[in-house]
């Protein structure tokens, strides 16, 4: 598990880039709206909600809509006018229970630990509301994987995220897989584009020689190269 503070340190470091350079996740909010839409509306609850993607594309929807991210950097670069932004932690809400008509959230919840993330939501949503999200799965990343050999990034599968929401009395009502694609000319580019949208590759290693080492191997892929995501979409209803 990647630690909340660098998860907060890596955002809040690359807060303005991320508005310029995080083009597949605005994708993705969208695509989650379209998802979801026909439970938008009430009282919500954006988390992970970054500079605002999901915020933006909601202007014809019945539905106002609280923003709640980590970092305050990310919060400051959102252009977001008509809703309310908080700094705050997923896994420990600032809400009372059964506050909210929907819950948003868009490729956030892979940061957090799902255990104490899904229990939250669950808290805070009212009786016969809905939770709609989607995180990355395993077969992410998949040239990284296989660039550095190793499993950077320990992605749950469907079934697992899927068990964990029972677990927690959430009800499936709809899910799907939709898969994203970057190519990029060669390996650095592409490790430049995650840095600038908040993407650690060193987790929590803070040995100097091994974070170089990482930076060589992508250095070194000269050839072109793609970053992937493989998206679970979810909406459950409490």
């Amino acid at each position: 598990m990647i630690s909340k503070n660098l998860v907060k340190f890596s955002f809040s470091r690359f807060a303005e880039s991320y508005s310029r350079e995080a083009y597949l996740q605005e994708k993705a909010s969208k695509d989650l709206i379209q998802f979801g839409k026909e439970n938008i509306r009430g009282l919500g609850l954006d988390l992970g909600s970054g500079t605002g993607y999901i915020s933006k594309n909601l202007k014809s929807f019945n539905c106002y809509l609280i923003n709640l991210d980590i970092s305050r950097e990310m919060l400051k670069q959102s252009k977001i006018k008509t809703f309310p932004l908080i700094q705050g932690d997923i896994e420990n809400l600032p809400f009372k229970n059964n506050s909210f008509d929907f819950v948003l959230s868009s490729f956030s919840l892979h940061w957090t630990n799902l255990n104490s993330s899904f229990k939250e939501i669950n808290r805070i949503l009212k009786e016969d509301s809905y939770f709609i999200f989607n995180i990355p799965i395993k077969g992410s990343l998949e040239f990284i994987n296989f660039l550095l050999k190793s499993e950077k990034f320990k992605f749950l599968s469907k079934e697992e995220i899927l068990f964990l929401l029972e677990k927690y009395n959430f009800q499936l009502d709809k899910v799907k897989i939709l898969d994203y694609c970057i190519d990029f000319e060669d390996g650095y580019r592409l490790l430049l584009h995650l840095h600038k949208t908040g993407v650690s590759l060193n987790t929590n290693d803070n040995n100097f020689k091994r974070k170089r080492l990482i930076v060589s191997k992508f250095k070194n892929w000269q050839k072109k190269c793609s970053l992937n995501y493989k998206l679970l979409y979810v909406k459950v209803k409490k």
